[in-house]
């Protein structure tokens, strides 16, 4: 039940309760399943592939990389999806997550990165660095395959 509290500044209610995320952890973490690889995450996304938009998916990861939870950050257009690093790491933050992957689909069916792909991974990996979650992987995937960004080019 909320408690209101008055505020002493304005006389306004003021709400107090916490802020919840939104995507609550659908798996007990003790029988969580852990993502060890691309291969692992290209698995559990199988029912993203064939979509005729981009969904752009994050999953939070406590530090044996068991999944915390699975969500969609955005979904975009058939040839783009447009993402703020605020959307990617603020439920990650409340997730108390140790690491995150990410991934998103190529409605094309060609997995290849785009240069807008390898420039957004950029900008949420050095975002991970700032805030203390680092990106383990980014995986494009399509119904032909995926690419991991972790195997062709962090090595």
């Amino acid at each position: 039940m909320k408690t209101p509290c008055t505020s002493t500044a304005t006389g306004n209610d003021v709400d107090t309760e916490p802020y919840r995320p939104q995507s609550e952890p659908k798996i007990g973490r003790a029988t969580a399943p852990r993502l060890a690889s691309a291969q692992d995450v290209y698995e559990a996304l199988v029912d993203l592939r064939a979509e005729d938009r981009e969904h752009f998916v994050a999953f939070d990861l406590d530090v044996r990389h068991r999944i915390i939870t699975r969500r969609v950050v955005h979904i975009g257009t058939l040839t783009g999806v447009e993402v703020h690093p605020r959307e990617v790491f603020k439920p990650a933050i409340v997730n108390s997550a140790a690491a995150i992957i990410i991934a998103h689909n190529h409605p094309s069916g060609d997995p290849s990165p785009s240069r807008q792909d390898i420039e957004l991974t950029e900008r949420l990996r050095e975002t991970g660095t700032l805030v203390g979650i680092a990106i383990l992987d980014h995986v494009v995937f399509a119904t032909g395959g995926y690419v991991s960004f972790a195997e062709r080019y962090w090595r």
